[in-house]
């Protein structure tokens, strides 16, 4: 038995997130495509672990997965396998054999997610189908404001359609934005995050961003006298990165 990590990177457009709601089993997921493939070369079920499961529409660029197995099949020919049979929308970055103490999901992480943002006179035709288009970029001292009221750990189901009755903590640590004249790339680091809390603490930034809302909204939503429940389109946000947070060097 050997513990397999993957790398993968795709475009969600056409998908209904990582995987479905239960009563939405017959949609198309990323995590059917990858088991799909994953079964037919190595022909064992095998179950799989990813770290952040991404919305409807929203794409990846470095999502982990992980997966036991007890083929002998070497990673980097898994890897080039995989790469043959996915859909070209899908594509495995890295393969390689890590500790079978390594757990894509389980293990502490932190989770970076990107909004790309575009700007000009008119809609870029050719990358308006990744990017989110505005008249103007948001402010970048207000959007760094904002955050230092969402920065740390909160009780964050205000952020997300999820329905709990106890809290559910997720720690922020930090806001990184890049921009030039016409473009804007917000890079938001946490914990972890609940369904559509990407989308949703993305379009507040923006919203706050641009003047819509005042940064000192934010304590009043944390203490439920307010709702907020604005999304970033899927189609301009990314899980970018995932950093895993381990003092044990064997995990991987």
């Amino acid at each position: 038995m050997q513990t397999l990590m993957l790398t993968v990177e795709y475009d969600g457009t056409r998908y209904a997130g990582w995987k479905a709601a239960p009563k939405k089993e017959n949609l198309d997921t990323v995590l059917g495509r990858i088991h799909t493939a994953l079964a037919r070369l190595l022909k064992e079920d095998i179950q799989l672990f990813c770290a952040a499961k991404t919305d409807p529409g929203v794409h990846a660029r470095g999502q982990i997965l992980s997966f036991q197995t007890t083929s002998s099949l070497l990673p980097s020919a898994l890897k080039s396998s995989l790469n043959q049979v996915l859909p070209q929308d899908i594509a495995v970055l890295d393969a390689r054999q890590v500790s079978e103490r390594f757990h894509a999901e389980l293990l502490p992480k932190h989770c970076i997610w990107e909004l790309c943002i575009k700007t000009g006179p008119t809609p870029d035709v050719f990358r308006q189908k990744y990017t989110l288009f505005l008249p103007d970029l948001p402010d970048p001292l207000r959007m760094q404001e904002a955050f230092s009221f969402l920065k740390g750990r909160h009780d964050v189901r205000c952020f997300s359609p999820v329905k709990k009755k106890k809290a559910i903590m997720r720690e922020l640590y930090s806001l990184r934005i890049e921009h030039s004249d016409d473009e804007m790339q917000l890079f938001l680091e946490g914990s972890d995050f609940l369904p559509f809390m990407p989308a949703t603490l993305m379009q507040l930034l923006l919203d706050i961003g641009t003047g819509t809302l005042d940064a000192c909204c934010i304590p009043s939503i944390f203490a439920g006298e307010h709702s907020y429940s604005g999304h970033a389109p899927a189609h301009a946000l990314y899980l970018h990165d995932i950093v895993y947070i381990s003092d044990r060097k064997d995990d991987f």
